[in-house]
């Protein structure tokens, strides 16, 4: 199914996603299915708040003025799964084979798990399978986490969806992955992802979102994350976009007592590219790491934001992002952490480091620290190092070309990173993804296999 939205010029960039659309959209779904409900619910919210403008201090840096939604095509994607029932591993979207998921993106080693009793696979599978618990965990999304426009359309032009659940003192061994592909010209493809883990559950959880080199269009997910008590959670997320594909990625995660969630993000190619990392520490003890990087090789506009929510005491986060901008890229990364008033002993850190590798690169970044307690350690900090003219020409004088000093210096630069990943899976994968990225550094980031 499938409905054209077109833009005015001279509007808001949203207007023809808010308007009446979603009836079509919505014409061959159940009136009360629980997810054709919860979709119809965000549309309603979504026309309801303002769309983002560079006005708003999240977006001043956003380059709304690149953003092009005429003529898309909202498309749905029908998942992949390696076989039938809730013990598979892998799941796809935009794949007819769960076997065609690319070799540079498969982990090297596949343990067994003997655990049977938890799901992984398609939204819609899981609200026709458990519908109550569905719906309580899509409310839960709603109260627990800041609405957000971009959000909300993702979920109403559901392309589709992917939900995993672990119950309590499960333990899974071998990591869940889940492979996006894109395609097709002008499309709006939009993906939303729900990861819930119960008391004491461990897991790791791949998003890797690639596409196909002719794609276009606008690609809009979320990843949410519920960490009860005492589980071990961690992602990878990692994105390798082309020229003519933008993109808005959300990632949420609510943590209760003593939860623990550790994501790593690799963002390459693209358009305009927005991630959202927002973190609500909501139960004592609680703590989440985030560590990304980003490569932008021609006229990337990538757009970071960070909120790391301290709702209560004795929590710690810590952020780190790191890219290299080469070509007429630019880079945004504004974060914020906020201290509650009486979540006293909250450790809190933010750092995002740059590397611009030639001249008629844009970097931007901006901290924002709200503190309401007085018992707290917070830090943050940005640095922009440029290479200068003469530094290569001492690389190039040693034999190498531009290109080749370029992913040496980019390689060093983004060492660091690759240290501070905790979990072996996670390290794994991320180092796994990152190097194949810079050895086809000339490439568009998607191509081959």
């Amino acid at each position: 199914m499938a409905v054209t939205v077109r833009q005015s010029k001279g509007r808001d960039f949203l207007a023809d996603l808010t308007g009446d659309r979603l009836s079509n959209w919505l014409s061959t779904s159940l009136a009360n299915d629980p997810i054709t409900i919860w979709r119809q619910e965000s549309f309603r919210r979504a026309q309801l708040l303002p769309s983002p403008s560079n006005r708003d201090e999240d977006f001043k840096y956003l380059n709304l003025r690149r953003l092009n939604f005429d003529g898309l095509t909202p498309i749905e994607v029908i998942n992949t799964r390696n076989r039938n029932g809730d013990g598979t591993t892998e799941i796809t979207s935009g794949l007819r084979s769960i076997h065609d998921i690319p070799s540079r993106l498969r982990f090297n080693e596949h343990v067994r798990d003997t655990v049977a009793d938890y799901f992984f696979g398609s939204l819609a599978d899981a609200a026709a399978r458990m519908p109550e618990r569905v719906e309580r965990y899509l409310a839960l999304i709603g109260s627990r986490f800041p609405a957000r426009k971009l959000a909300l359309l993702s979920h109403a032009y559901l392309s589709n969806g992917a939900f995993f659940y672990l119950p309590a003192d499960r333990i899974l061994h071998a990591p869940r992955q889940l492979y996006s592909n894109l395609s097709g010209e002008r499309t709006l493809t939009s993906y939303a992802k729900l990861v819930v883990l119960e008391s004491r559950a461990q897991a790791d959880l791949v998003w890797d979102i690639d596409a196909a080199p002719e794609a276009s269009g606008f690609f809009n997910g979320t990843l949410d994350i519920i960490a009860h008590a005492g589980s071990k959670l961690t992602i990878l997320l990692n994105q390798q976009l082309v020229d003519k594909l933008d993109s808005n990625v959300l990632i949420r995660a609510y943590l209760e007592d003593s939860a623990e969630v550790e994501i790593a993000t690799i963002n390459a190619g693209g358009g305009v590219v927005q991630v959202e990392v927002d973190l609500q520490l909501a139960g004592r003890g609680s703590r989440a790491v985030v560590n990304g990087v980003y490569l932008a090789r021609a006229k990337e506009s990538f757009n970071f934001l960070t909120h790391q929510n301290h709702q209560v005491g004795d929590t710690n986060t810590n952020i780190y992002y790191a890219g290299t901008l080469a070509g007429r890229s630019t880079a945004s990364f504004l974060g914020k952490i906020s201290i509650a008033e009486g979540a006293q002993q909250s450790d809190a850190y933010q750092t995002n480091r740059n590397l611009v590798l030639n001249r008629g690169v844009r970097v931007n970044s901006s901290p924002k620290l709200e503190i309401a307690a007085n018992d707290v350690r917070c830090s943050h900090g940005a640095t922009i190092a440029r290479v200068s003219d003469s530094e290569m020409f001492y690389l190039r004088s040693r034999g190498l070309d531009r290109e080749e000093a370029r992913v040496m210096l980019a390689e060093g630069f983004l060492e660091a990173v690759k240290k501070r990943v905790q979990g072996e899976i996670l390290r794994q994968g991320f180092a796994k993804r990152l190097g194949w990225l810079l050895s086809n550094w000339s490439g568009n980031g998607s191509a081959g296999r």
